[in-house]
């Protein structure tokens, strides 16, 4: 019986403590929020918009300090090396000075010890300024000054900046020296506000400690459970679970604890999947930017689309990958790479036109198509769509220079995070296609003669040093022509050079027809061509050279109005005329001259003339 009466009054007790403790430590409270809120009126009212000022303004001072430093930093560097680069630093400078003596004079031209240092600072930049950078600046690149001068130009900008540095100082000490003072003042009344609230909380602590020991019996235990629990959750441990005892707010307190356990576990699945999907994306992400540097500093088609076709492989999930191409006229794809293809055989893949099938409607659409028909993307579900052909287009500014097909045997579930990489790759990849497409036609253009369309002496050059490091090598014959169009200008004086023209092209369409693929000719200069024989000695060269000129003659025979068309022909070997380039295309050239003396309209291998029969 005296047990019972004993915890009904330890209940009641415990819930009458509770209240005084609670009106206790709000008393507490009030007052140390009155006291604080009092000292914090005090510092804001007295002590914080001044003190904001100053130190706005030996910000805006850093600022401007900065400027001049970049605008004399700039300036010296630039009448030293006389390189535009420096007036750079200058022209950014004079915007920080700006920025920065707005600051000065919104924040301390109003303080009465200030004032005067401010402007003493101001006058002191605009003297170096007009004394000094404006003209430095004002010095061309090309304008000549001696070394006396330009020591005696910087010397001079070098006391006025001085002089500038002197009054920065000064207004910097001072700003500083303000700002301390008025923290000091700020600290003083902190001080005092926090000592008074120390004393109301010392008492609220005292009183606190006193209801601490009736406390401890009633909550400690429960809450020391909880704590448990959160330290072994904490821990890894997500099994542990309170035991539940104590005061119905503390029992309350469990079961959240419980529920939020449970939340977690459930968190960390989600968590997991998420981590696994950002490390896919990540990992697709790199795949980019490697092919970014990849093909950034290439300007090899070849290379570029063999880099696209792997990179795409890699990020989409696909087996296969083909890079197509856009024609100039914009109306038909060719393959120009397929991933699974060995070496260059892309003899499988035929062109597709515009429209036609999945890379066609992608081409035409400049969006990424599904499916064999080009179906549109929708991503209904949240699981992807599973396809087994994606088209997606390469698409420069607004211009489609070719399409990325990936396919697959089985179905492949797509999302629109993978869909969002392969166009972003798609864009790295046109950008890169399109330089490298514009290079190799620019290469083309400056090694092909544009009246011939024949290679040009740059490329022949190039050609016969490469040729001939290989005859020398390898010890295999290679042979070199030079050809003559007889009596030329004679025929361009008398039928006009556009005549004359027409006959060049002509010749050159002859020589093309007369040629193996391996051979090579070329438009030397004014009526020469040169013609490149790979693995052939002297007497084969000697039979194609007669060959050559045999049809020239026969093609121009016939033609009314303009005369017999011939050429003469100098034919030269190696190793048997010469056994460097350069000896090659010299012996070529003598025995063209022997051919030329001998009655043109005939071939010579060096001394030895073949007639005719003209």
């Amino acid at each position: 019986m005296r047990k019972a009466t004993r915890g009904q009054d330890d209940a009641r007790g415990l819930s009458e403590r509770f209240s005084r403790t609670f009106l206790t430590l709000a008393a507490i409270v009030l007052s140390s929020l009155g006291a604080a809120i009092v000292t914090l009126v005090l510092v804001l009212a007295s002590f914080g918009p001044h003190l904001d000022r100053l130190i706005d303004g030996r910000g805006g001072i850093t600022v401007a300090h900065a400027g001049m430093l970049d605008q004399e930093t700039g300036l010296r560097a630039y009448l030293e090396t006389r390189n535009g680069i420096f007036l750079e630093p200058y022209v950014s400078g004079q915007s920080e000075l700006i920025q920065g003596n707005q600051t000065v004079a919104t924040d301390l031209a109003d303080d009465a010890t200030l004032a005067p240092l401010v402007l003493n600072m101001r006058l002191a930049q605009q003297q170096w300024i007009s004394g000094w950078a404006t003209s430095a600046a004002a010095i061309g690149q090309g304008d000549v000054m001696s070394s006396q001068q330009l020591t005696s130009t910087l010397e001079h900008g070098k006391v006025l900046f001085d002089a500038y540095r002197v009054t920065e100082d000064r207004l910097s000490a001072a700003t500083t020296a303000e700002i301390i003072d008025a923290e000091d003042s700020q600290r003083t009344v902190v001080t005092i506000g926090l000592a008074l609230a120390l004393v109301v909380l010392a008492v609220g602590v005292i009183i606190a400690l006193r209801q601490a020991r009736g406390l401890r019996r009633a909550v400690i235990g429960p809450v020391n459970d909880l704590l448990e629990t959160m330290t072994r959750v904490r821990s890894g441990d997500v099994d542990a679970r309170p035991r539940g005892g104590g005061p119905r707010e503390l029992r309350t307190v469990g079961e959240h604890l419980s529920r939020m356990i449970d939340e977690l576990l459930r968190a960390r699945a989600v968590s997991g999947e998420l981590a696994e999907r950002a490390g896919e994306q990540a990992a697709r992400l790199r795949v980019i930017l490697s092919l970014a540097r990849d093909i950034a500093g290439s300007l090899s088609l070849r290379y570029v689309v063999r880099a696209v076709g792997t990179s795409s492989v890699a990020v989409s999930g696909f087996p296969r990958a083909t890079v197509w191409l856009l024609d100039p006229a914009g109306r038909t794809l060719m393959p120009l790479h397929e991933s699974t293809a060995t070496g260059s055989d892309l003899s499988a893949g035929a062109a597709v036109e515009l429209g036609e099938g999945a890379v066609g409607r992608a081409a035409a659409k400049g969006s990424a198509v599904a499916g064999d028909h080009g179906d549109d993307l929708t991503f209904d579900s949240e699981g992807g769509e599973a396809v087994t052909t994606l088209a997606v287009p390469m698409v420069v500014g607004a211009r489609v220079v070719g399409v990325i097909e990936l396919t697959a045997a089985k179905p492949v579930r797509l999302t629109r995070d993978v869909l969002d990489v392969i166009e972003s790759l798609a864009g790295q990849a046109a950008s890169a296609i399109e330089a490298a497409r514009l290079h190799q036609q620019t290469e083309e253009l400056s090694l092909t003669d544009a009246l011939t369309h024949l290679p040009n002496r740059r490329r022949l050059d190039d050609d016969l040093a490469a040729e001939g490091a290989r005859s020398r090598r390898y010890q295999r014959p290679l042979s070199f022509l030079m050809l003559d169009v007889d009596h030329f200008k004679r025929f361009n004086d008398t039928h006009g050079h556009q005549a004359g023209d027409t006959v060049l092209q002509e010749l050159a369409t002859a020589l093309s027809d007369s040629l193996r693929e391996t051979d090579t000719a070329y438009r030397y200069g004014g009526e020469e061509f040169a013609i490149l024989l790979r693995e052939t000695d002297r007497a084969a060269a000697e039979q194609v050279a007669e060959r050559i000129r045999n049809r020239i003659q026969k093609r121009f025979a016939a033609r009314v109005g303009i005369g017999s068309i011939t050429a003469s022909l100098g034919v030269a070997s190696m190793p048997d005329d010469a056994t460097t380039d350069t000896q090659l295309v010299a012996a070529a050239d003598r025995a063209l001259y022997v051919a030329k003396r001998a009655g043109r309209n005939r071939v010579s291998v060096l001394e030895t003339a073949v007639a005719t029969g003209s």
